[in-house]
């Protein structure tokens, strides 16, 4: 991943394949912080903790991996994100204050949840 003035490129590698029993050691992803990724692999993703660290980004932080009709910027809680408007930017406040899955909250309650 490539950060550069907020603005981000992408390269991901996907690993498809469980192989909890430890018989294939080089290829086994591990989590040092968080939860362990669920199958259903929604609103999830693994960064390399030094470019988390070095961009301000924490467990739970909202990030987008390409540009939506909500803003151009990794984190979704940036402030110049383009397209944004003032109605938005208080609904993602809103949705990193209760987090994306409590149940009456509004990320799940609303359009947003679709912007995986």
């Amino acid at each position: 991943m490539f950060y550069k003035d907020g603005l981000i490129t992408l390269k991901a590698i996907a690993k498809t394949t469980n192989n909890d029993n430890g018989s294939n050691e080089v290829d086994r992803l591990v989590i040092s912080q968080g939860n362990k990724l669920s199958y259903n692999g929604l609103n999830q993703a693994v960064l390399d903790p030094g470019f988390a660290e070095a961009n301000g980004i924490e467990i739970g932080s909202i990030i987008r991996l390409q540009k939506d009709n909500l803003g151009n910027r990794f984190l979704v809680t940036d402030n110049n994100n383009a397209g944004m408007t003032p109605e938005q930017k208080e609904d993602i406040a809103k949705i990193r204050e209760e987090g994306l899955f409590k149940t009456d909250g509004l990320f799940l309650n609303s359009a947003y949840k679709n912007y995986n």
